[in-house]
């Protein structure tokens, strides 16, 4: 997941004084950082949208849409209220541990049967899940159940903490404020030119999560971002609905979804 902060892991050399007994060459004398420890549990779900002059695009596009084929007399299939509360809409869920690390993202689009032009709508769905261990890196295609699997680096899932600059304000932002979002704290940054609000995980600096003010709102092993307003009404959307830190994973949860349990 690009276009984030991305962390200096900056080896420094240092010179280090020799003594009878010879060179110290652990990671605390030779000014290697010393891989983060104690990584909890974190588990996150969000949702989200865009934006336009305050509305969904996708439903608003849609409602139009509906209007005008039953307006014209044509044939037509309308979305349930329950599929059309999720037009327009990205689910991200996560879980993030020492052992493992689960991104899984469903996206709802309009679709139609039969020849284009077409009246009679419907819901679709695509996602992905990317899970990284220790030993491999499975990706899993969730409406098809699709699987590839590849060998892990051998750094695949080591951590260093945060370096102090990341906290930082971005260019073109200001901040931070502080904010609590579903029960965790956040730096609030605010773009320069009053567009954009984000609410930047603030308690994840240990593990390597960047606070400072990000180009990417999509949750990633570096960065978190809680929350996100497109104060003029116009862009991306983010929410967070539930987020853990230090509590077990029910396992079954991180198994891939198939289909129809991915619809919902």
């Amino acid at each position: 997941m690009s276009d984030c902060r991305i962390h200096s892991r900056w080896v420094l050399v240092l010179g280090v004084l020799l003594t009878g007994c010879g060179a110290n060459t652990d990671a605390s004398s030779s000014g290697e950082p010393a891989p983060a420890r104690n990584m909890p549990m974190i588990h996150l779900e969000q949702s989200a949208e865009t934006w336009l002059d305050g509305a969904n695009v996708a439903r608003a596009s849609y409602r139009q849409a509906l209007s005008a084929c039953q307006a014209a007399g044509l044939p037509t299939q309308a979305l349930s209220p329950d599929d059309e509360a999720l037009l327009g809409t990205t689910r991200y869920e996560v879980w993030l541990s020492a052992e493992e690390e689960v991104f899984r993202t469903r996206e709802w689009s309009l679709a139609a049967e039969g020849a284009s032009p077409s009246c009679m709508f419907r819901l679709d769905v695509t996602g992905l899940q990317e899970t990284q261990r220790a030993a491999e890196s499975v990706n899993v295609d969730l409406p098809t159940g699709e699987r590839s699997q590849s060998p892990a680096a051998p750094d695949a899932l080591v951590r260093y903490a945060a370096e102090d600059e990341e906290g930082d304000p971005l260019q073109g932002y200001t901040g931070p404020g502080k904010r609590t979002v579903a029960g965790q704290p956040c730096n609030v940054w605010t773009e320069a030119a009053g567009k954009l609000e984000q609410c930047v995980w603030s308690a994840g600096g240990p593990w390597g999560f960047t606070p400072g003010a990000l180009n990417d709102y999509r949750p990633s092993r570096d960065a978190l971002v809680l929350e996100q307003k497109p104060l003029d009404g116009n862009g991306i959307r983010l929410t967070t609905q539930r987020m853990t830190v230090g509590k077990p994973f029910e396992r079954g949860a991180l198994e891939a979804p198939r289909a129809p349990a991915i619809e919902r």
